[in-house]
């Protein structure tokens, strides 16, 4: 009996020696529990440079820039100088032809540039009266009729513009009262005495408004 008391002591020490072998002690389980977070993946995180994952939207493109305020009333009476760009001649334009011209100074209205130079405009021949062969003088008369501002086209109504001839001389007038030689000699000066009006290409002409224009 007392050899058995003896080796149950013995088995009961060597389980518990055994129950605290399998347990890790304190620091081996902080180890591994530092192993273990050193081998979970690390949380992703934006690369630099990397694309943002919403777009950003594009800044608005910038509004042009606003015609002058409108409602301007450019009065009657306004003068209008302007250049005309092709020459225009009694000798071959008549009634109802067009040209065009460009303003050569600003129409100011109230202190606002409401016209600036270079502003184009169109027009139309009036009158086309050539001159007589003896007598008459050649008439050539303009007129404007509109303008183009910021795309739009207003209609207007000026004064006119016209030339004249200058008178024939009296010799020619004279020689028509003389014999046969003198005729033929005075028919040759009476062609030759016709005075048309010609008007350059670039040449500035001065009109004004008859009405006034809002724009």
């Amino acid at each position: 009996m007392r050899k058995w008391f003896w080796i149950a002591p013995m088995f009961l020490l060597a389980a518990c020696s055994r129950s605290h072998a399998s347990q890790p002690t304190q620091p081996q389980a902080q180890a591994q529990a530092v192993q273990s977070a050193s081998a979970a993946p690390a949380p992703a995180t934006a690369q630099p440079g990397a694309a943002p994952a919403a777009e950003t939207p594009a800044p608005p493109a910038a509004a042009p820039d606003p015609a002058p305020s409108a409602g301007v009333v450019i009065p009657r009476g306004t003068l209008l100088r302007v250049r005309v760009d092709e020459a225009l001649s009694t000798r071959r334009n008549f009634r109802g032809d067009r040209f065009t011209a460009a303003l050569t100074e600003p129409v100011i209205v109230d202190g606002e540039n409401v016209l600036p130079s270079g502003t184009r405009l169109a027009g139309h021949v009036l009158i086309s009266k050539p001159s007589g062969r003896l007598k008459g003088r050649a008439l050539l008369e303009l007129e404007l009729d509109s303008f183009e501002r910021y795309g739009h086209r207003y209609s207007i109504t000026t004064t006119a513009a016209a030339r004249v001839s200058g008178r024939h001389k009296t010799r020619n007038i004279l020689a028509i009262g003389g014999g046969a030689g003198s005729g033929a000699i005075a028919g040759g000066a009476a062609i030759t005495g016709k005075k048309p009006v010609t008007i350059p290409a670039e040449s500035v002409i001065r009109f004004r408004l008859g009405e006034r224009v809002r724009v």
